[in-house]
């Protein structure tokens, strides 16, 4: 799919940015956005820009975002499934 987006003519400069990097960025954005908000799994953001998962989470971590969001009984779960491994 392609979108078109209508940008000031300046921001080009304003960012320092080439047309190509420009989109390049947008587009990060809108899936990292996108992931962030629950929209796509971080398999399927992975799989968006042509990266391997780990490459995506540390691209995450770079903007603060985490790459595993637990609510606090989920990481209860799963620290208590791991401790039946370990032990």
């Amino acid at each position: 799919m392609k979108i078109t987006l209508e940008l000031p003519e300046d921001i080009k400069a304003l960012l320092n940015e080439d047309a190509q990097n420009l989109a390049d960025d947008i587009k990060l954005m809108a899936i990292i956005k996108m992931y962030e908000l629950g929209k796509i799994s971080l398999g399927k953001a992975a799989e968006f820009l042509k990266l391997n998962e780990m490459d995506f989470m540390e691209i995450l971590g770079e903007y603060k975002i985490p790459a595993i969001d637990y609510s606090p009984s989920e990481l209860d779960e799963e620290l208590k499934t791991l401790n039946k491994f370990l032990n």
